[in-house]
């Protein structure tokens, strides 16, 4: 019975999984071809919003009624705008952003965030051959690659916010995730994601 954002939702995977659990579940993303994805699979469970671009977006969530959510959720928000790919990381977005999902929490409500674990995170990308794809790029307070946000960073920008700390947990792949043996092996060793 609880009303969710699911922001930036992409497919509409995490918020058909909410709407599962007979949630009243709100999607917003600003990719055309991922919202009509979502529209076209989970549209009859979910609600799903296209913005044309963050500024959007976030004019979006700013138009919406003070606490008419229960739940926010969102997945690697904060490492695409703190990290962004271009290196040019996004300070008055975040800020923005933060206002707005907290102002559309209900007292009491709650945010939800899963966010690659930065100080061992995972990537693909620096990989090399075969069974060894995967990296782990240990960084903390001297960022070389900038890959993902520290706690540290992240609970700055959560506590200029206005928000608390109420949970902090690692989790795990399970067998049903069908995960590759490299990525399986490594998952058991270091955390991959951090789940605020």
């Amino acid at each position: 019975g609880e009303r969710i954002l699911d922001f930036a939702c992409g497919n509409g995977y995490f918020a058909a999984k909410l709407a599962g659990l007979r949630a009243s579940v709100v999607g917003i993303d600003t990719s055309e071809p991922l919202i009509a994805n979502a529209r076209g699979n989970y549209g009859s469970v979910a609600e799903f919003v296209h913005a044309a671009d963050p500024n959007v977006s976030l004019d979006w969530l700013e138009c919406q009624e003070a606490g008419s959510f229960d739940r926010i959720y969102m997945s690697d928000i904060l490492l695409l705008l703190l990290s962004p790919e271009d290196g040019t990381p996004a300070a008055d977005g975040i800020v923005r952003l933060l206002d707005a999902l907290g102002r559309l929490l209900r007292v009491g409500g709650q945010l939800h965030m899963m966010e690659p674990n930065g100080t061992t995170w995972l990537a693909g990308r620096y990989g090399g051959e075969a069974g060894r794809r995967y990296v782990i790029v240990p960084e903390y307070r001297r960022p070389v690659f900038n890959v993902a946000p520290t706690l540290d960073r992240t609970m700055d920008l959560l506590g200029a916010a206005g928000f608390v700390l109420a949970e902090y947990r690692h989790p795990e792949i399970s067998d049903d995730d069908n995960a590759e043996p490299a990525l399986s092996a490594h998952a058991s060793e270091y955390p991959l994601w951090d789940f605020l």
